[in-house]
Formats: C-alpha cells, sequence, structure tokens
C-alpha cells in the first residue's frame, strides 16, 4: 500500500535540524529552540502512530505501507531507491523510536537550559532523529546503511559536544571508530546479499520503471542453508575447550557527556547529558550483546556437534578398552 506519509516521519526531523541551525543560530531563543525540536519529533510521533494504528496500518495488516520517493541509483541490474517501507517490525521500531526520542527532546529542553550551544545541540538532535528512522525505515540495504552512517556522525557529534574537553573529544573520537570498524562488515554484507540475490531490497514492489524483487524472497527459496557447514577443519573439542579457556567478554564502558561544570543543582546519577548519551549505550550494548551472542551460538553449535557425535564415540572406547584389560 502506497502512501507519501512516510516521508513526513523521517523528514520532519530533518527539517528541525535544518531550521535550528540556520534559524536558531541567529535568535538564540531556546523557547524557539525547543518548540522546533520538539515540534518536529512530535510530528514524526502522531504520524508513526497514526499509519501503525488505523484501519489499513502497519500493524494490522500483512501488507507494508511503501513509499518510493524517487529511483536514487540503478545501475546495470543494481537497484537501490530512496524508499521507505513500514511493516510489523519497523513500525514497532518507529514507535518506539520517536515516543522515546520525544521524551528526550522534551527533558533536554530543561536539562540543556542555558548553554551556549542550545542551538547546535537540538539541531544534532533532531538530525540524529532523522538518521535513526532512516535506517529503521528505509526499503533497502543500502540507504538502511545511509540511516547507520548518519547515526555514526550524529554519535560523534552529540558526545563530542563539549569539544573543549579531551574527555569528550576522546570518547567521541571512539565511538566513531567503533562504527568505522562496523562499517566493514556492513558494505561486504551489502555486497555478498546482492551477489547471491541480485538485490538489495526489503519488499516486491512495483515501480514506474518496473518491478523490484525482494532479496529475502531469494532465502526464503534456497534449499538448504547456505552457511551450513559439514565438517569442522579440526575436532570440535579443540574448539570447546578454546572458547571456554577464552578471556571473558569484556565490558564496554559507556561514554557520556559530562555535567556542565558551572552547574551543581544539575548533578545527576549519570551526570551525562540524557541525549548524547544514547548514541554511545547503543554502540556499547550492541557490540557486547552482538559478541556474547555470537560466541554462545558457536559454543551451542560445537557442542552440539561434539555431544552427539563424539561422545558415544567415545563411550564406546572406553567400554572397549575395559572389556579388553
Amino acid at each position: 500500500m502506497e502512501t507519501n506519509l512516510l516521508s513526513l516521519i523521517i523528514f520532519a526531523p530533518l527539517a528541525g535540524a535544518a531550521i535550528n541551525w540556520f534559524i536558531g543560530r541567529r535568535v538564540r531563543d531556546e523557547r524557539f529552540i525547543g518548540i522546533v525540536a520538539c515540534g518536529s519529533v512530535a510530528i514524526s510521533t502522531i504520524v508513526a502512530f497514526y499509519l501503525a494504528f488505523n484501519s489499513h496500518g502497519a500493524l494490522r495488516t500483512e501488507e507494508p505501507l511503501l513509499d518510493h520517493i524517487w529511483t536514487w541509483l540503478l545501475v546495470g541490474n543494481f537497484r537501490a531507491d530512496f524508499a521507505l517501507g513500514m511493516d510489523r517490525l519497523s513500525g514497532t521500531y518507529a514507535l518506539f523510536i520517536t515516543f522515546v526520542g520525544f521524551l528526550i527532546h522534551v527533558f533536554a529542553v530543561g536539562y540543556m537550559h542555558g548553554e551556549e550551544g542550545f542551538y547546535r545541540f537540538f539541531a544534532f538532535l533532531n538530525l540524529f532523529m532523522f538518521s535513526m528512522l532512516t535506517l529503521v525505515l528505509g526499503d533497502n540495504f543500502l540507504l538502511m546503511f545511509v540511516g547507520w552512517e548518519g547515526v555514526g556522525l550524529c554519535s560523534y557529534l552529540l558526545i563530542g559536544y563539549y569539544f573543549d574537553k579531551k574527555e569528550a573529544g576522546d570518547a567521541a573520537k571512539k565511538a566513531f571508530i567503533t562504527n568505522r570498524i562496523g562499517d566493514w562488515g556492513f558494505v561486504m554484507g551489502i555486497m555478498l546479499t546482492f551477489f547471491v540475490s541480485g538485490s538489495v531490497s526489503f519488499f516486491t514492489k512495483t515501480t514506474p520503471s518496473g518491478v523490484v524483487h525482494s532479496a529475502f524472497e531469494h532465502f526464503a527459496n534456497l534449499p538448504a542453508d547456505p552457511f551450513t557447514w559439514k565438517e569442522p577443519p579440526f575436532p570440535p573439542v579443540f574448539v570447546v575447550k578454546a572458547l571456554l579457556a577464552a578471556p571473558p567478554v569484556p565490558k564496554f564502558k559507556v561514554n557520556a557527556l559530562p555535567a556542565p561544570p558551572r552547574t551543581t543543582a544539575r548533578t545527576v546519577a549519570s551526570a551525562s547529558s540524557p541525549a548524547s548519551a544514547c548514541p554511545s549505550s547503543a554502540i556499547s550494548v550492541s557490540s557486547n550483546a552482538l559478541r556474547i551472542c555470537g560466541r554462545f551460538s558457536v559454543t551451542y553449535a560445537t557442542w552440539s556437534r561434539f555431544s552427539t557425535r563424539r561422545i558415544p564415540l567415545m563411550a564406546r572406547s572406553t567400554a572397549r578398552l575395559r572389556a579388553r584389560y
């Protein structure tokens, strides 16, 4: 189902960021800046809830909501549209991002009161909302990558808001470098997906220039999992021992902005800006969770094969030795 309201969800925060950057820096009126920042996110929140819960909403039907804005890249068989799509999964994330983001904006208006860079903070925060919503609502892997890069940029800008402090600059550089490491895997995944399926789109749709097939349809029609392996290059027992002997997953320190030194009543338990801590926290939690999940999955898969094949063999060999001697 086609709807043009999806573009309003992502472009409203972008417009708020542009207004605060070009006009807010001149007027320097906190009330004006706060209204623009919170109002733009409120528009995204209202539209997201409407598209999710109306009679033909994304959370009430199986058919996704699509919004084809323009054809972005079309080179040979490679096609990537600047288009948006909302199904049940992306709709749930859009509701969470817009609603929680609106609450963060409202809280930050009072928290950042009196800051010299008040307009700059909310311009970056609105830009962060635009990037996150683009990441969630993009209808192909390449547009999702653009949103991912925008989130990385905003992480750097928000965490390094107090750029005159060394600890804020170091934390911003750490977040930026962490995202660049993730970019390598992201780009390789996009290339591999297109190489295998011939598409980078999430949805099968009809456009003025032809039909675009979903990459997921190709993977769903495969006869077997392409990533299964038959035999390990070395005995699984050594893999289990190596994983059990590996050092524990390191705990990532969540970097956040220090509280402004001129204020003592503003000191809170986290002593950080509410919005600037979000990108760093997300990076840290995601990195830790991925490493834990990956380590557990490899350990479980290896142990399953070891227990089903090697343990009975070892038991029979032991029984033979006992009977013989």
